[in-house]
């Protein structure tokens, strides 16, 4: 089975999966030139140093914020920021003003 998930689960473990297509000096390793991706939704932060976010693969971040989660039910927006040795002040991955993505949905 296959299917995309934007809905966050409150008390379950559902990722949310992000797809990323880069190019330029990303193409190659893409999310892996990160060594630390945060996500912030609704005044809630989570990121790859922990269980809550990971690099799936190259081109794959998810996002499972189900079982920790206090946001109410409700549709919010993304913002996702990779950090690297090159981009110790972040590298906008997603936003408003950068790349808007579609709201996550809490359920």
């Amino acid at each position: 089975m296959s299917c995309f998930q934007n809905r966050i689960v409150k008390g379950r473990g559902n990722p949310v999966a992000l797809e990323f297509f880069f190019d330029g000096e990303f193409k190659a390793a893409g999310l892996n030139n990160f060594t630390r991706i945060v996500v912030e939704v609704g005044g809630e932060t989570y990121d790859t140093d922990s269980a809550s976010v990971d690099i799936h693969s190259a081109t794959e971040l998810r996002v499972r914020i189900g079982g920790s989660t206090s946001l109410a039910t409700g549709e919010y927006k993304l913002t996702i920021t990779g950090y690297s040795a090159t981009y110790t002040l972040g590298y906008e991955l997603t936003s408003d003003e950068v790349c808007p993505i579609a709201s996550v949905i809490v359920v």
